[in-house]
């Protein structure tokens, strides 16, 4: 009388050894307990700066001198230097950026800015946020050199109000860039237009 309980055991084992032969052979895979079965996501190290943002930000490493014309509250066509700083910062992740723009005319003041530029991988493109003497907060986007041409466009403030904003480049030799800066509540005007030299 014992054997047939054993009959029926061994007669079970095979079966379910026999099922797991078929289902190898389907490519079927059995899943751990407690295992999803998602594949992990290949990381990145976001710490160190993508390619993109050295290409397209390595001109900007360093100081530019520019002088051209300005049109602010203080008047129009005023004759106006601007200059522009970059250094890389935060391990080497980012471009920190200075800017100082001084109209030479009687009563105004420098505009300054202190701005973040780089290449944010989660976005996708290039970034820049920074904030101004004049309490406006910077936040643009730039796809990059299309030529010789490189601009950043997004928003700002002007006289506590939102505004557009942009900040468009073009360049003369790896010396010499022309720059023209745009801001405007209702629409983009030429704040100023000048010739830079590294």
């Amino acid at each position: 009388m014992r054997t047939l309980p054993r009959l029926l055991l061994a007669s079970c084992v095979v079966t379910a050894i026999g099922a797991a032969a078929a289902a190898a052979q389907e490519g079927l895979v059995a899943t751990p307990k407690g295992d999803d079965g998602d594949v992990a996501e290949a990381t990145v190290d976001d710490r160190v700066a993508p390619a993109e943002q050295e290409d397209a930000l390595k001109l900007f490493v360093g100081s530019w001198r520019c002088t051209g014309t300005s049109s602010t509250d203080y008047g129009a066509d005023t004759p106006t230097s601007l200059t522009i700083t970059g250094k890389k910062d935060l391990a080497g992740r980012w471009l920190t950026v200075k800017t100082e723009l001084v109209p030479k005319a009687k009563g105004a003041k420098t505009i300054a800015t202190s701005e973040v530029w780089g290449y944010s991988r989660a976005a996708g493109t290039l970034v820049r946020n920074g904030a101004s003497s004049e309490g406006g907060f910077i936040a643009s986007t730039s796809a990059g050199w299309t030529g010789e041409r490189f601009a950043w466009a997004g928003t700002s403030a002007q006289s506590g109000k939102n505004a557009k904003e942009k900040f468009a480049v073009e360049k003369k030799s790896d010396k010499e860039i022309a720059v023209e800066l745009s801001l405007g509540v209702e629409e983009l005007r030429v704040v100023f237009d000048g010739t830079c030299k590294h």
